[in-house]
């Protein structure tokens, strides 16, 4: 026995190494960290029994007879010293709290000493961030995988359970409670199948037993067109620019106005229907920013980049710096002019089209649009309305925005886009939507319909049938 304990004492004065216990917890929950010891007394009196806990080498929690004493509230002891109980309580544990802690027991004359490993898990969460595609065209599917920890994690993309390729996971980050958050994306090119399928971001994580997986269904939207409208730039005079972002869907989107690499938070937009929005922004050109770059720049869900309309600063400065050459320059400009105007005249001349009216679109959210190509003079008017039923004769004006692009031959293209109908009309009655397009090259206006309406043979589901036509009005 003398020669048992001797070597007991042996061992503790040269090191010997305590055996290590590891046990587990949840971030955010309560743990108990699990500690017993033994007394050769078959009863214990409290008052020889001290209890000491330490993390990472500082103690945190002690107790001594009846008194406790503790450096963080959130540790406790609540075991039962009697049972031989030394565990210690902590509440709403984090990341932090995980560590190597340590459990003295004395009693009298007997100590005991226990090292155990708490390692604290978090589970992930995911958010998908982006599910809007465009049929036919390379999309992106976004998700947030965030509040995880360990930082080891895996992740995949699924279609009806089917695994997809082409899966990029980003850098993990950590964040300021010390889990992880990282981004993940896949691309696909979407078809018309694709709407009835279930798409997944599946996730794998030590602190769960089975795989979280998120499903979801595609939303399949437009990519918006972007114009900016503008006039010539004048030295220290406030123009008035505009970005007019149209056609598209869902109807959230974001515009900003840059000058070179600065945003201009000064900039307005105003929504002008379901489909479209324009950006104001009031600028005045300086000699200090000739030759810079404004852009209007659109992000949309269905972008996978956002979209960046350009406009060089070309400021005109109208001040005489050669003032002995202002009559030979008037005169110059007089004789370049008329030669000038006889040109263009000349050019107009040649260039003058009729307009080439489309048919009528209907858009997802039921916004109209319809397109005018290769005309000239750019001066062009289109006007919407509605009639229900088809055999009224009191049709009801419907508002409207047009947007104008130039072609390299000279002539315009023109896109009239005008309001959803939803609430406007009673979708189980036939009903006439009516653009009428007026040009100086059109003998006479040009109307295009698109009709819709209650289609009783398909039964039930208010199922709708469309028809498209063009005529003239003489």
């Amino acid at each position: 026995m003398i020669v048992q304990v001797l070597f007991l004492l042996c061992l503790q004065q040269t090191g010997w190494a305590l055996r290590l216990s590891e046990h587990q917890g949840m971030m955010g929950k309560n743990v108990d960290i699990p500690c017993s010891f033994r007394v050769k007394d078959p009863t214990i009196d409290r008052k020889y029994l001290s209890i000491i806990w330490s993390f990472q080498g500082k103690e945190i929690l002690s107790v001594q007879n009846v008194l406790v004493k503790s450096k963080d509230p959130r540790m406790s002891y609540r075991a039962k010293a009697e049972d031989g109980i030394a565990d210690l309580s902590i509440s709403n544990i984090t990341i932090t709290d995980g560590g190597i802690y340590k459990c003295l027991t004395s009693y009298k004359s007997e100590k005991e000493e226990k090292e155990i490993r708490l390692d604290v898990q978090a589970p992930p969460q995911i958010t998908i961030t982006n599910k809007v595609v465009v049929k036919n065209k390379e999309s992106s599917l976004q998700s947030v995988i965030s509040g995880f920890y360990p930082v080891d994690i895996d992740i995949k993309w699924l279609r009806d359970g089917e695994m997809l390729g082409n899966d990029i996971m980003g850098k993990p980050q950590k964040e300021s409670d010390a889990t992880y958050s990282v981004r993940s994306s896949v691309k696909i090119t979407p078809t018309e199948e694709d709407r009835e399928r279930i798409f997944s971001c599946r996730v794998q994580h030590e602190s769960f037993t089975a795989p979280l997986r998120e499903d979801f269904q595609l939303v399949y939207g437009d990519t918006p067109s972007v114009h900016i409208s503008s006039q010539v730039f004048k030295l220290d005079v406030e123009q008035r620019l505009v970005c007019i972002v149209s056609g598209f869907y869902p109807e959230s989107i974001t515009v900003n106005w840059f000058l070179n690499d600065t945003l201009l938070e000064n900039a307005k937009t105003e929504r002008i229907s379901s489909s479209a929005v324009e950006s104001v922004y009031y600028f005045t050109p300086t000699k200090q920013n000739f030759n810079m770059e404004l852009r209007c720049v659109v992000d949309h869900a269905t972008l996978t980049s956002p979209h960046v309309e350009r406009l060089l600063v070309k400021v005109a400065d109208l001040t005489a710096r050669y003032k002995k050459h202002t009559v030979i320059a008037s005169v110059l400009v007089v004789v370049t002019t008329a030669a000038i105007i006889i040109i263009l005249l000349f050019i107009k001349e040649r260039k003058t089209r009729v307009p080439k009216v489309r048919r009528i679109n209907r858009f997802p959210d039921g916004t109209f649009s319809l397109d005018v190509d290769h005309f000239y003079p750019g001066e062009i008017t289109v006007s919407w309305k509605v009639i229900q039923p088809p055999s009224s004769t009191q049709p009801r004006t419907i508002k409207s925005i047009i947007t104008m692009d130039p072609n390299q031959d000279g002539t315009f293209n023109a896109t009239s886009t005008c309001e959803s109908l939803r609430g406007e009309i009673e979708e189980d009655e036939d009903y006439v939507v009516q653009a009428v397009v007026e040009h100086r090259k059109l003998k006479h206006p040009k109307c295009t319909e698109w009709r819709g309406g209650y289609n009783k043979n398909k039964g039930k589901g208010n199922a709708l049938s469309w028809t498209s036509f063009s005529k003239k009005i003489t």
